[in-house]
């Protein structure tokens, strides 16, 4: 494996098999996926961030590696998972939990050369637009059933106020990275 330490590898790798009994062919298909020099041993040697996310979640390895555009739920995905909550606090962990595993096949595709640079990017610009759009509909969800449905006079009636979120910078132009804070704009119709 192409790694700086590889007894932190190695060592990582014992003591998680020890405590996790991951399916044989499916770690196989991790540790070198078709046609490739490269696997999960990689990802951990040079990851200590992907590293810590498996090793608190090995269910992560329960599925096949799959190409980074596969592994972004859709904002009606996360939003069906969400509203299974029934508060932010649990809302919000398995928004986490959800991240984290499509930030963990990204990484992974990432750094085995399976996922070009552009998709890298677009797929983690994705995943954040995803995310904003799932936590958006639980708060207006949530907030509509404590206050009401936020209305606006038009004159002749009454009309939904309308809301946007404006993603700016490498959100909005779609090349986040992995360490790449987002910058939000909040527009909405009226108090």
């Amino acid at each position: 494996a192409a790694t700086a330490e590889p007894q932190k590898v190695a060592h990582w790798l014992t003591d998680f098999l020890q405590q996790n009994a991951p399916d044989p062919q499916r770690l196989r298909s991790w540790l070198r996926p078709a046609n490739r020099d490269k696997g999960l041993l990689t990802v951990l040697g040079n990851s200590p961030f992907l590293a810590l996310l498996v090793k608190k979640n090995p269910e992560f390895l329960n599925e096949h590696p799959s190409p980074s555009s596969h592994c972004i739920p859709s904002p009606d995905e996360l939003s069906h998972h969400l509203l299974q909550t029934n508060s932010w606090d649990e809302a919000a962990r398995s928004l986490r939990k959800c991240k984290q595993k499509a930030y963990f096949s990204i990484g992974f595709n990432d750094l085995t050369q399976i996922a070009p640079f552009e998709e890298t990017v677009h797929a983690l610009s994705d995943l954040a637009q995803s995310c904003l759009e799932a936590g958006y509909r639980w708060l207006d969800r949530s907030l509509s059933q404590r206050f009401g449905i936020p209305m606006i006079d038009i004159g002749h009636g009454w009309q939904r106020s309308r809301f946007v979120i404006l993603g700016m910078g490498k959100l909005g132009a779609r090349e986040l990275n992995f360490s790449s804070d987002i910058d939000l704009i909040y527009l909405y119709e009226e108090d």
